[in-house]
């Protein structure tokens, strides 16, 4: 009975660090799947949400220093984050959720008015 005790205690608790890396695990550059040539930096501000800028646009469609995640809330519940995507070749705003499909990929999901989806993988830059 111990045993199980003692063993449930530790898998809660390694959920919950794991949990926990998972919100700061999205901070970092990151490089579209479809189109290596963008490349964007998310971090994180005093005001406790998360944002993304272009760092690097080979096309030139876009300035770099964009921002086109803002306000980005983690969700610690279903492990995501909610906020708006501002396309980086469209003047556009698109609700977004960002999820970890791995340690090393996101899935962005962005929609506006129900009507239109768009899936977006984004990979990270060691």
């Amino acid at each position: 009975m111990k045993t199980i005790i003692k063993t449930t205690v530790l898998a809660l608790f390694l959920s919950l660090t794991v949990s926990a890396q998972k919100e700061k695990d999205i901070l970092g550059k990151w490089k579209t799947e479809d189109n290596a040539d963008v490349q964007a930096e998310i971090y994180l501000l005093s005001d406790g949400l998360f944002y993304g800028k272009v760092i690097m646009d080979k096309d030139k469609k876009v300035t770099n220093g964009k921002i086109i995640l803002k306000k980005f809330v983690y969700n610690k519940k279903t492990n995501s984050f909610k906020g708006k995507l501002s396309p980086h070749d469209r003047d556009m705003e698109l609700n977004a959720t960002i999820t970890f499909e791995s340690e090393d990929k996101l899935k962005v999901v962005a929609s506006k008015f129900l009507v239109f989806s768009k899936t977006i993988y984004f990979l990270k830059i060691k």
